[in-house]
C-alpha cells in the first residue's frame, strides 16, 4: 500500500522531492527564502537547489547564515511531517516564523556587539558627584572608559548624565549592535 504524504492534504506518496521540495506549502516556503536570495529553484532537484544556493554570491559576514537557510527549512519541514503523522499541524507562517527566528539568532551571533556600563555617584545626596562607564567587546575586553566630576548634585543627575555621556561617545563609534546597562533603580 502506498503511504499518503503528511506533508500537505494532497493524495501524493511520500516521497523525498514531494515532502522537501514540490508540495505546495513546501514550495511557498522555498519561494519565500530563496526569492530574498535571488534563487529560482523551479526544475531543481533537492540536491541542486542546496548546490545553486550555496554557491550565491553574498556579503562574506553572511555567508554562514545563507548556507544554513536551506537546513533550516529542511528541519521546520521534518518537524511539520512528524507533528502532522502524531495529529498535530504546523502552518506555513508557524515555520516562517521559526526559520526567521533562527536565521535573527544566527546572525547575531556573528556580529560582534558593544556593552557599554554605566554608573553615577554622589558623597552625599545632592553632594560632590562623579560619573563613568566602559565599554567593552563582546569577549569582554575592555575597549573605552572615561570619568568626570559633575561638581554638586543629585545622584540621579549623575547617573543620567553617565548615561548621556556613554550615549554621546556611542554616536562616533562604529556601527555595530551595542548594549547600554546601568545600575540604577528609580522609585
Amino acid at each position: 500500500m502506498i503511504s499518503r504524504c503528511l506533508c500537505c492534504e494532497e493524495y501524493k506518496r511520500e516521497i523525498m522531492k514531494h515532502l522537501f521540495l514540490i508540495a505546495r506549502i513546501v514550495e511557498r516556503l522555498w519561494k519565500h527564502f530563496a526569492n530574498f536570495v535571488g534563487i529560482k529553484f523551479e526544475g531543481l532537484h533537492l540536491e541542486q537547489l542546496i548546490k545553486v544556493w550555496w554557491r550565491v554570491e553574498n556579503n562574506n559576514k553572511l555567508r554562514q547564515v545563507y548556507r544554513a537557510i536551506p537546513a533550516l527549512i529542511i528541519w521546520e519541514l521534518w518537524k511539520r511531517r512528524n507533528t502532522r503523522k502524531h495529529e498535530g499541524d504546523t502552518t506555513l507562517k508557524e515555520m516562517l516564523i521559526h526559520i526567521e527566528t533562527a536565521i535573527h539568532q544566527l546572525i547575531r551571533a556573528l556580529h560582534t556587539w558593544l556593552k557599554c556600563t554605566t554608573d553615577g555617584a554622589t558623597r552625599g545626596n545632592p553632594g560632590l558627584s562623579f560619573y563613568g562607564f566602559c565599554i567593552r567587546d563582546h569577549k569582554g575586553d575592555l575597549c573605552y572608559a572615561q570619568a568626570g566630576v559633575l561638581g554638586q548634585t543629585t545622584n540621579v543627575h549623575a547617573e543620567a548624565r553617565a548615561i548621556l555621556e556613554a550615549l554621546r561617545y556611542w554616536i562616533n563609534t562604529v556601527d555595530v549592535e551595542k548594549v547600554l546597562e546601568t545600575d540604577s533603580l528609580y522609585d
